[in-house]
């Protein structure tokens, strides 16, 4: 690609504007991006910033790379952005911005004023809190004008998919090397956990690790705490307090203190077996894929990008966020299983080379932006059928009945979810293939808008939705007598509240997804279900693995097999529970 490149006559410029850049950022996405844009797909690429100190990195990792200084007019970045953009939007072919924020939409707006050819990169770096965020139709138009939009994690990519009438991409971040590198051995490694970043600072939680490792520590006494990276003044006096608390682990948890060089950087990751990230948000950490393409295994809190860089738990394992116990146990399972780590080592280098280089990250980003056949408004979001659906929510939604919150928020975040061609493809519907004791005539305890329902009436099942929802009902029924009259037969859908409710009949088996969730106390529910299903029937149910959808209404965050099973088998007899970690669910499997 780059010798193709290499051949063209003109090089388009590609400018990342991001005035608070300063040395750090720049082996970063802020600056690798452009950089690698530069000196592998042939751009005329550099960063406008204001001058925040030093920029060393210049001199030796980034040589060569270009940082364009912008005065500060107003001290305003957003407004000496738009300074910057009125002097030499024209001379832009692309824009590359970072956020979803009033700033960057401002300068969408302006530059597309001024150079309408000119294309915009708007890379989101999102954390879980854009699944707060309002999609107004004017916030829409704007991002409509970008060329390509990016998220970093697999969860906002289905989430933005299925919110968004734009199309966003998911592109990772990565790791480059900078200096030529040879594959890491095992034996080169030592007995050392580390942890990289800005230490102290309370998004990172580095006391929990610290506290973990104290917990652990008379059960791996050969194994080394480094903790690498500047320290915040704030955080000194809990080092200081934590060692006169445990003067014997004070040879045991080293502070390296900052390592500039990214030489130095990379042997302290090739010396350490293990890695770990404590922090309470992320939308993803760079330091994650320098440690994989090390050789790393990886330990993380349950934030955003932990199920990808793991790729599963395959190559690492998650913890709840500020879970010290439960980190703690995490660091004695996997320092004695030695050969765990072993294997990990080799395979966990491919995974990375394979799927978070950077060169071939910028690679898919340059054909995204040059695919003259790419479009990113999608234009299939909206059609009769949701119009159909959004007046019946609206209708209901005048009735302000708590019961039907949740479909006048799935309207807000999540329109895509109201439309049958949604739920065609979904993974809920393989269960019964796995499940074969959910059989006969099968109740749907909490079936929402009934969607699933349909499609499993469509395969020949005998299904009886119930909810407390009116306005879920009411759109299952909208959706039902849609079908054909064979389908219709096979399909009811009632408001039903089965701790009042006694049916007429009883049912063979039954299923519920994503609601126990939400259900603090379920002892009355089981009750309840009882007087609706035979005795000896079987329920499955299902719920989202700890943390992975996003939902305020969640009462309950189940981050493995047996929380979950101990939740429930002290109320039904619960006979096997399994983890989906592909589509980030467990399901448990009980019988009355």
């Amino acid at each position: 690609m780059s010798e193709v490149l290499n051949k063209a006559t003109k090089k388009e410029t590609f400018v990342t504007l991001f005035p608070e850049t300063d040395n750090s950022h720049l082996t970063k996405d802020v600056g690798m991006i452009a950089y690698v844009m530069g000196k592998h797909y042939n751009y005329d690429s550099k960063i406008v910033a204001y001058n925040n100190g030093s920029y060393p990195y210049l001199e030796k990792e980034l040589l060569g790379f270009n940082i364009e200084f912008i005065e500060r007019v107003k001290g305003d970045p957003e407004v000496d952005g738009m300074y910057y953009l009125i002097d030499n939007a024209e001379k832009i072919d692309v824009l590359h911005l970072f956020h979803l924020n009033d700033r960057s939409l401002n300068w969408i707006k302006l530059f597309k004023k001024l150079n309408p050819q000119g294309k915009v990169y708007l890379k989101l770096d999102a954390n879980m809190y854009i699944t707060y965020e309002e999609f107004s139709d004017s916030k829409i138009d704007i991002l409509k004008k970008c060329s390509l939009i990016t998220v970093e994690t697999k969860y906002l990519y289905d989430f933005l998919k299925r919110v968004l009438e734009v199309k966003v991409e998911y592109i990772p971040n990565g790791f480059y090397n900078f200096f030529e590198s040879q594959k890491i051995q095992y034996e080169e490694k030592e007995n050392f956990i580390i942890t990289v970043g800005r230490i102290g600072l309370y998004l990172k939680a580095n006391e929990i690790l610290m506290e973990a490792f104290k917990l652990a520590e008379d059960k791996i006494k050969d194994w080394k705490l480094k903790i690498i990276g500047p320290v915040l003044n704030t955080f000194n006096p809990y080092i200081d307090q934590f060692f006169l608390d445990n003067p014997n682990l004070k040879d045991r948890i080293i502070f390296t203190g900052e390592i500039v060089s990214k030489k130095e950087l990379e042997e302290e990751y090739r010396k350490a077996k293990i890695f770990c990230l404590t922090s309470r948000s992320e939308s993803f950490g760079i330091v994650y894929v320098e440690a994989a393409k090390n050789g790393c295994f990886l330990l993380s809190s349950n934030v955003l990008p932990a199920l990808d860089v793991t790729d599963n738990k395959k190559y690492g394992d998650i913890f709840g966020v500020d879970q010290i116990e439960e980190l703690s146990k995490l660091i004695v399972k996997y320092t004695q299983d030695e050969e765990r780590l072993k294997n990990n080592c080799k395979e966990i280098q491919k995974f990375a080379y394979s799927n978070f280089n950077w060169i071939d990250i910028c690679n898919k980003i340059y054909n995204y932006i040059n695919d003259e056949n790419y479009s990113i408004i999608n234009e299939n979001c909206t059609n009769k059928e949701f119009k159909e659906v959004r007046r019946i929510i609206e209708s209901g939604a005048s009735k302000n009945n708590i019961n039907d919150r949740g479909f006048i928020d799935r309207l807000k975040y999540n329109p895509e979810a109201l439309k049958m061609s949604f739920w065609e493809n979904h993974f809920e519907l393989s269960c019964f293939d796995k499940y074969p004791e959910i059989s006969g005539k099968i109740l749907d305890f909490g079936c929402g808008s009934g969607n699933l329902d349909i499609y499993l009436a469509r395969k020949g099942m005998f299904i009886h939705g119930i909810d407390l929802s009116e306005i879920g009902i009411n759109i299952a029924n909208y959706y039902k007598h849609k079908e054909v009259d064979e389908v219709k037969k096979r399909l009811c859908f009632t408001l039903n509240d089965v701790t009042k409710d006694v049916p007429k009949d009883l049912y063979d088996s039954a299923w519920s997804t994503n609601v126990f969730e939400h259900i603090l106390y379920p002892g009355p529910i089981f009750e309840g279900l009882r007087k609706w299903i035979k005795p000896g029937g079987y329920i499955l149910i299902s719920v989202p693995l700890g943390y992975a959808y996003n939902d305020s209404n969640h009462v309950h965050h189940f981050m493995n097999n047996d929380e979950l099973k101990v939740h429930l088998e002290k109320y039904i007899d619960v006979i096997k529970v399994d983890s989906d970690l592909n589509n980030k669910v467990i399901r448990a499997l009980c019988r009355f």
